[in-house]
């Protein structure tokens, strides 16, 4: 009997390793249905943040559009702006050109204005200088006659 106990012995112990080894799987398999679970939950995790990178993706591509509508916008404004400037320079240039010329017409409108003061003033001056002598000869020859009809008692 003795090699019938080692025999149960041997079997128990390969019994008891049996147990031992399947329970390790089990706890194997419980761990890796965790890890697995864990797995998932983070691969949908990941996919959400995909999922929001690309809507966050989207946005900024719609901002970028956005942004480049913008700017071609003021290319434009900047573009019309350099029209008027350039136009507005036109015109300040025309206005110099015209206030040149108003300065010479008032110049020579100045002369010719001056020029007629100055004949205006010797026509007076001598009208003037005739009046002096009209009235000398007219006194002298009011003096004459009064000499004359004192002469001549009239």
């Amino acid at each position: 009997m003795n090699g019938m106990n080692q025999r149960f012995d041997k079997l128990e112990e390969m019994v008891s390793t049996l147990i031992t080894t399947v329970g390790t799987m089990m706890e194997q398999q419980t761990k890796m249905s965790l890890d697995i679970e864990t797995m998932k939950e983070n691969q949908e995790s990941t996919q959400k943040d995909i999922h929001s990178l690309k809507v966050q993706q989207e946005s900024m591509q719609e901002d970028i559009n956005s942004l480049k509508t913008q700017q071609e916008s003021l290319q434009k404004d900047i573009h019309s702006l350099k029209v008027q400037q350039e136009s507005m320079q036109k015109d300040i240039h025309s206005l110099k050109v015209q206030q040149e010329t108003l300065k010479k017409d008032f110049n020579d409108f100045k002369a010719l204005q001056e020029r007629r003061h100055e004949e205006m003033m010797d026509k007076l001056n001598n009208i003037e200088a005739d009046q002096n002598l009209i009235f000398e000869k007219l006194t002298k020859n009011d003096r004459d006659i009064a000499r004359l009809k004192h002469l001549y008692d009239f």
